[in-house]
């Protein structure tokens, strides 16, 4: 897959606010290969070229996304395809796509944006605070070559990641930094910030969804396995597979023979 890069600054509705956008128009223009992708009155997100799925004027999805049952990126969302996703504030797309994707849809009813990240998270979505917004980037040498952020270690998280690691949270090592973690609605508004999860494993684990016959659910495995794999490598003129005999390694190897 093609490295996807984004960086993006939200603020509110103020004199102020406008000022910060103009200021970021100006601190990103130096940026190379990467240009405006959607932005409005409180807004502006930029992005690579060809990395961004447009929402008819409610924003963008950026990143790679593919139908729930395909192995095809989607290029352009159909009518019917952007008004749910409109209407479900993004729900949509963690059920009927897949990928690493970050979507930044413009909620009418609110006068914000929602912004949601992919179930498995492929694609990062740091936040970064700075006076009068909110930078949302995939990663930090952006915001850091803009002059956005002055990145510094916070050794308490350092100490919290090493006796928890495998517990999830939303700050990182770097002070100043949180991540908005896969399956997360980030809401911005007025009103102010909310963030709400619209995507559980656990929704996949319910009575009604278990597969009694073994060979039926060893083929749906298989099937899906293929499936992701297929569509990571489409479009790739050459691929380089880190074999380590493992479990997760020799399937990938086994998708691609």
């Amino acid at each position: 897959m093609k490295l996807v890069r984004y960086l993006a600054l939200a603020v509110g509705d103020s004199a102020a606010g406008a000022a910060r956008l103009r200021q970021f128009t100006d601190l990103i223009s130096h940026l190379d290969g990467i240009g405006t992708a959607y932005e409005d009155a409180q807004f502006h997100l930029v992005t690579g070229a060809g990395h961004a799925v447009g929402l008819d004027g409610d924003g963008v999805v950026v990143g790679t996304l593919f139908p729930r049952d395909g192995t095809d990126a989607i290029r352009h969302l159909d009518r019917d395809g952007i008004d749910r996703t409109r209407a479900s504030r993004g729900v949509y797309l963690t059920e009927r796509c897949w990928g690493p994707y970050v979507a930044f849809i413009r909620n009418r009813e609110s006068g914000g944006i929602d912004i949601v990240r992919s179930p498995l998270g492929a694609l990062p979505c740091f936040l970064i605070e700075i006076e009068g917004g909110l930078v949302l980037t995939s990663d930090i040498a952006l915001p850091v070559a803009c002059g956005l952020l002055s990145p510094a270690v916070d050794w308490e998280e350092v100490v919290r990641h090493l006796l928890v690691r495998d517990l999830a949270r939303p700050e990182t090592c770097l002070a100043g930094v949180r991540e908005l973690r896969g399956g997360l609605r980030l809401s911005l508004s007025s009103n102010g910030r909310s963030v709400e999860e619209i995507w559980s494993p656990w929704s996949l684990a319910r009575h009604d969804c278990q597969v009694e016959d073994r060979d039926a659910a060893a083929a749906m495995v298989r099937r899906a396995a293929g499936q992701c794999v297929d569509g990571y490598a489409s479009g790739e003129a050459g691929l380089l597979l880190m074999l380590s005999g493992g479990l997760d390694s020799s399937i990938l190897a086994a998708c691609l023979a």
